[in-house]
């Protein structure tokens, strides 16, 4: 059915998931079930306020808002003096924000495709959570100095869930700096996320995501299906080839970045000292999870959805109550939280 292809050419894997996200809007996260904890809870929102607060941006332009419960959260923290766009490739998305009265007054709301639009603002601070993950990206394999190129063998379907993918390579005449570099590994390039950085040369990017920091941590990439599918960014390419050949460049992240969620500062310009948050927002679920409780549910900054899960178990003062109740965003009717105040 589907002609074997390079993976940065399957054009059917990349167009299905962009034609899933923009259909289905936030429903990709309340019922197709695409992740949404550790992107949008209480915790990571912090993280990012207080990583934003050390770079002082006028203007923030975040790309792939999704169900913006994360932006609701962010914005409860940050100074009303910065400009917020949001941006997602779902109208549906838009008109979800829209009946939030903190986010229509707070941000600019925009319908953007960063792959075939201009850009809709000129932000200091772009900000993209879980998004590279989305975006077409190339696969190659490097043996013995020969470079190969990744084939996608696609089979099933119609729906992302139901598609099966195998990789194949095939001998590759075409050499770019990256792979010039490393042999003996298996990696994806990062075509449309590179893309997207040099369309802002004068913006930073604080970019969380899945992905690769190492290149002790490069391998073949798992395809992740969810709903939508997912895989992992290889931000060692993106520190390579955006950040290495221009003087001046800056990038920080953790000292020990998880590859299941990290977070990473990108600029063409130099950067000011940038102090990173511990632990990290991957640690902290981790962390809530190994022991949820009372304290580690403050530790997580009374995130709403992570109190669901201990609410039979414990008992909230009236402060307490008021705390997870403002970072209460409802995907659903059928999300609550009176009943539990009882």
């Amino acid at each position: 059915m589907f002609k074997p292809c390079p993976l940065s050419e399957a054009s059917y894997l990349w167009d299905l998931q962009h034609k899933t996200y923009s259909d289905h809007g936030p429903a990709c996260w309340t019922r197709l079930g695409v992740p949404l904890q550790i992107s949008s809870n209480a915790y990571t929102a912090y993280y990012f306020s207080e990583l934003i607060k050390q770079l002082k941006p006028k203007t923030i332009l975040e790309i792939g808002a999704g169900t913006g419960r994360f932006t609701f959260m962010l914005l409860q923290l940050l100074s009303s003096d910065i400009e917020y766009h949001m941006s997602d490739i779902s109208e549906k998305s838009i008109i979800f924000w829209k009946a939030n009265e903190l986010l229509n007054k707070r941000t600019k709301m925009h319908f953007y495709n960063p792959l075939n639009d201009q850009p809709v603002c000129s932000p200091d601070l772009i900000i993209a959570n879980y998004v590279f993950d989305a975006m077409p990206q190339a696969l190659y394999r490097k043996q013995n100095g020969q470079l190969f190129e990744g084939i996608a063998n696609i089979s099933g379907g119609p729906s992302i869930n139901e598609l099966k993918l195998k990789w194949e390579y095939q001998p590759c005449q075409t050499h770019f700096t990256y792979s010039q570099s490393i042999d003996n590994v298996a990696f994806t390039y990062p075509t449309s996320a590179l893309h997207l950085l040099n369309l802002f040369p004068k913006a930073a990017f604080m970019i969380a995501d899945k992905g690769m920091w190492t290149l002790e941590q490069l391998r073949e990439p798992t395809f992740n299906q969810h709903g939508t599918f997912s895989l992992p960014v290889n931000f060692h390419a993106l520190v390579s080839d955006f950040c290495n050949p221009t003087p001046g460049i800056h990038f920080c992240r953790p000292q020990q970045p998880d590859p299941r969620y990290s977070v990473g500062i990108f600029s063409k310009s130099p950067l000011p000292p940038i102090k990173m948050i511990e632990p990290d927002p991957q640690s902290a679920l981790d962390q809530f999870m190994a022991l949820p409780s009372l304290d580690s549910l403050r530790k997580m900054h009374w995130d709403p959805m992570l109190y669901l899960m201990i609410a039979k178990h414990v008992k909230l003062t009236k402060a307490e109550k008021a705390e997870v109740d403002k970072r209460f965003y409802p995907l659903s009717v059928d999300e609550n939280l009176v009943y539990e105040w009882s």
